[in-house]
């Protein structure tokens, strides 16, 4: 039986009160930290990171997944997502 997945103001809670983002991810089932990592920070809790957006793309356009890029660099897939989109609409047709 899977672990039930909390909601992201539960995540926030059970973080401010205390508990790792380790103990998160294997009590509640998650595959690794980068989504809980998202949440706290979307949600202000933890401070954000400069993005390198040229790593990102350079990740991208040697093949790299969006998900292994997002591991690489401790950002959702949608943050990665987003920066290849920006891209993409600033590059000349």
């Amino acid at each position: 039986m899977k672990p039930p997945r909390v909601t992201p103001e539960e995540m926030i809670r059970l973080y401010q009160s205390g508990m790792e983002m380790e103990d998160i991810r294997d009590q509640y089932g998650y595959k690794n930290i980068n989504f809980i990592r998202s949440v706290l920070r979307d949600a202000g809790v933890l401070e954000k990171t400069t993005i390198d957006v040229g790593k990102i793309n350079a990740l991208h356009k040697a093949g790299w997944s969006l998900k292994k890029i997002a591991m690489e660099e401790c950002l959702s897939v949608e943050t990665v997502q987003e920066v290849l989109d920006k891209r993409k609409a600033r590059k000349p047709e």
